[in-house]
């Protein structure tokens, strides 16, 4: 479970691993990174029994139990990664706390987003932030994100950032359990069913997967299931494409976003 006590340590870990992929890190040493993390974990509690509690939530073997007689402890044997439901669950909870931020008169604050971001690198932060303007609770209005190379999110103009004001009933429909509403605004939010019909043409949902593509590659689906989705969207098979959509929204990757596509055209 994720809390104000341990989202830190969370925090750390879901931006190094994007550090350590991506080469975006300064210091890229994984003894220096070891030592940061048990930092963050001893503020919080002790490591031995966080790593017994949450190792589950991350990959295999990342952490082993090396106890002995002398006293309890983990030994790392990588760096630890989220697990897909793990990163789920904790993209959520960031939006979450982005609502919070988000003032009655629709502003988005920079300066209380870098508080909950303090120890994420940019490109994390374009990932929480795409997140939630997915979800539609913020909207980009210009450039948002400044690159440079192979960086993604060297910096990030705030400025272009507007909030999306609901009602605490719009936005409940618009998470709906943690499924993606991949289309909908203020006027149909809590009435996807009954305007499903008017949306739910075999082109709007070619062209609605192929939009996200590259957010189902971030939830684990390979490059060559993509590439079959790809072709199927391409050749109008619709009955493929859905087939797959199911397939992945209640398997074992659970797809948040192959759920909202579904649900957002009526299909359940």
């Amino acid at each position: 479970m994720l809390n104000e006590f341990n989202i830190k340590i969370f925090d750390f870990i879901f931006s190094t691993n994007i550090g350590l992929k991506g080469g975006y890190l300064d210091n890229s040493n994984e003894n220096c990174l070891y030592s940061q993390l048990r930092d963050l974990i001893k503020d919080v509690c002790e490591e031995y029994d966080f790593w017994d509690e949450y190792k589950s939530y991350f990959n295999d073997n990342c952490v082993i139990d090396a106890s002995t007689l002398d006293g309890r402890h983990y030994i790392y044997n990588e760096f630890p990664r989220m697990k897909l439901n793990t990163k789920k669950m904790y993209l959520n909870y960031k939006l979450e706390e982005v609502k919070k931020i988000i003032d009655n008169n629709g502003d988005f604050s920079k300066e209380k987003f870098e508080i909950i971001t303090e120890n994420i690198i940019n490109v994390g932060k374009k990932e929480i932030l795409d997140y939630c303007q997915e979800i539609g609770i913020i909207e980009y209005i210009g450039k948002v994100f400044i690159s440079a190379d192979n960086f993604p999110a060297i910096a990030i103009i705030y400025d272009n950032i507007r909030a999306v004001l609901y009602t605490e009933e719009e936005v409940q429909s618009l998470i709906a359990e943690n499924i993606i509403l991949v289309s909908g605004n203020g006027n149909n939010i809590g009435n996807i069913e009954q305007n499903a019909n008017s949306k739910n043409s075999d082109d709007k949902l070619f062209d609605l997967v192929l939009n996200k593509l590259d957010l189902l590659e971030k939830e684990g689906i390979s490059k060559s299931d993509l590439k079959l989705l790809e072709k199927a969207c391409k050749s109008k098979n619709k009955v493929k494409v859905v087939n797959f959509l199911k397939d992945v929204a209640t398997g074992t990757i659970s797809s948040v976003v192959a759920t909202g596509i579904l649900y957002s055209l009526g299909i359940h």
